[in-house]
């Protein structure tokens, strides 16, 4: 088996795994991710740990492996970044008066973001300034779960929409 085969194979595979994670991680492009993949596959592949697998087994373990790839460029983007009330603190004000979020310059291409935290609050509903306000202070999804007497899973959801809204916030300050 040569690699180009076992490409020509499971290639419209891998392009839909990689299209489906993009579509839950903003700073990722599907192409991006493909390409990532192809590179393991191909560390993989020369290293003679596929020669007698079969393309579901070698799908299965490139869609982990972009999982915990994406894991990890969090982790470190987290690492990074400065939380609102740590710029808070150092411009001695209220978290009330920090008007923008400046996002770590990386190799994700990350360039300086700025929300007004009032537009985002204002067009948030009760539930989603809740979570948004703990999740400015650095708690899990577990922890704000635990604290609001709902499920981590229920937490991420409204997550996911508050990212919507803040998207659409910033696509709007763009104009």
């Amino acid at each position: 088996m040569t690699f180009e085969g076992l490409l020509d194979r499971i290639s419209p595979r891998l392009k839909a795994i990689s299209g489906r994670l993009n579509g839950r991680y903003g700073f990722f492009d599907k192409d991006d991710l493909y390409q990532e993949a192809l590179i393991h596959l191909w560390q993989k592949y020369e290293s003679g740990k596929l020669s007698d697998k079969t393309d579901s087994y070698i799908l299965q373990g490139a869609f982990f492996f972009l999982k915990n790839y994406i894991r990890t460029a969090y982790r470190k983007l987290d690492s990074e970044s400065t939380s609102l009330n740590a710029i808070a603190d150092t411009e001695n004000s209220s978290l009330e008066d920090v008007m923008f979020v400046k996002a770590p310059e990386d190799e994700f291409g990350f360039i300086v973001v700025n929300i007004l935290v009032e537009d985002i609050l204002s067009c948030l509903d009760r539930r989603e300034r809740e979570i948004f306000l703990l999740a400015l202070e650095e708690r899990t999804t577990r922890e704000i779960g635990r604290e609001l007497g709902i499920s981590h899973v229920m937490v991420v959801k409204i997550e996911k929409c508050i990212r919507e809204k803040c998207s659409r916030i910033r696509k709007d300050l763009a104009r």
